[in-house]
Formats: C-alpha cells, structure tokens, sequence
C-alpha cells in the first residue's frame, strides 16, 4: 500500500455516471499500484463493493461487477482572469422610410380676387400663406384643395398684413379656440391666424396672434 499522503484524499472525479462528483477517499484505499491494491483487498474483501473508487498511483479506479475500472481525477484550477471584449458585430439593416409628412413650407403670398382670398392647401398638412388689405372693403379667406384624409392634423398659417383695417370673414366651419372672440385688427397692424382641423379641413378653430 501506497504513503497515505501521496495525493490528496479530497479530489473531484469526472467520468462517473456522465458526471463530475465529489468523493472523499480513506487512506487505507490509496495504494502505489495494482499489486499493492490486491494485496489489501484479499485481506479487506468487505471494502469491496461496485462504486467503490480508489487511487492508484497517479491515477483512479472504481470497482464494477468484479473489475477495476480506470478513472480520470480533475484538480480545479483558480479561476482565470477575464478574456479581452469580442469585437462589436455588423450594424443591422435600415428600416423601410415611414410615410412622410409636410412639416414646413414656405411662405405664398395671395392676393384677393372680388375681395375673396382663395388659399391653396394644395391638399398638404401644413401650409403658410401671407395676405394684405390694402382697402377698406371687407374680404372673405377660403381655403380649396384642402386634404381629404381625416384623422390627421391640418394646419394653416395665415399672416394679414392690415395697411387698412377691415373686416375679413374666415373659413367657413373655422371658430375661434375656446369659444373666445378674434381680435379686431387696426391700420398698420398685422396677425397670424393659426387655423386647426382634425377632419380634413371641414371645421376647425383659429388660433391669433398679433405681429409685433
């Protein structure tokens, strides 16, 4: 029989039953080789029983139906540092482009027709325009081409340059936010209407500031 403090008598075994389990040897069954092993267990046939697992010399065996078998013991190393960052993978593809809309557009100026400025929305959802009242006469704003999808905001700046004050009639179905009254406009001054519809231009509120 082998020295009892050849080898650890605490190890971890692979192999046994697909698994790596932890199993305490005795020092009585640590053996230098296989005549020392055989010499001890004529003497100790009791020990003897299938699972039953010893060293031997530098390795391991397990009893099994009358056989020694040879086992491989794994010593666990300390744990090693942290490996380097792989490198970044590709960057997917685009998405498909969203459906756009009219955010921004420049300002037309409209002069009045019979004292009626007709605005083209041109069938977009934002649009901005710039009139002037040059006279007395009272005008009339009406849009046309107005978009025909509802459910989508549409709005429409409207700057009136006032060089002489007069009464002007808005679209028809537009009111002022709030169920507030417009303000009434001087000579000389000027106003942003902002006008606001969710249902295709069909009604709507107005929206005003004046110009400073």
């Amino acid at each position: 029989m082998g020295d009892p403090f050849s080898k650890p008598a605490y190890t971890k075994v692979s192999e046994l039953n697909n698994a790596i389990a932890e199993l305490y040897i005795t020092s009585s069954h640590i053996f230098a080789d296989n005549t020392a092993r055989d010499a001890y267990f004529v003497t100790h046939a009791s020990e003897l029983s299938d699972g039953l697992l010893i060293s031997v010399g530098a390795g391991y065996q397990m009893y099994s139906a009358e056989t020694w078998i040879t086992k491989t013991g794994i010593q666990k190393g300390e744990t090693g540092t942290n490996g380097t960052n792989g490198t970044n993978g590709t960057n997917g593809t685009n998405g498909t482009d969203g459906v756009g809309l009219s955010v921004y557009s420049d300002i037309a100026t409209v002069s009045h027709v019979t004292n009626t400025f007709t605005l083209d929305v041109n069938n977009e959802f934002v649009k901005n325009f710039k009139i002037t009242s040059a006279d007395a006469t009272a005008k009339e704003i009406v849009f046309s081409n107005k978009p025909s999808t509802s459910n989508k905001i549409i709005t429409v700046s409207v700057l009136v340059i006032y060089t002489t004050a007069c009464a002007i009639t808005h679209p028809t179905g537009f009111a002022a936010a709030g169920g507030s009254t417009l303000p009434t406009a001087s000579s000389g001054e000027s106003y942003w209407y902002y006008y606001e519809s969710v249902d295709g231009g069909s009604t709507g509120i107005i929206h005003a500031a004046r110009r400073t």
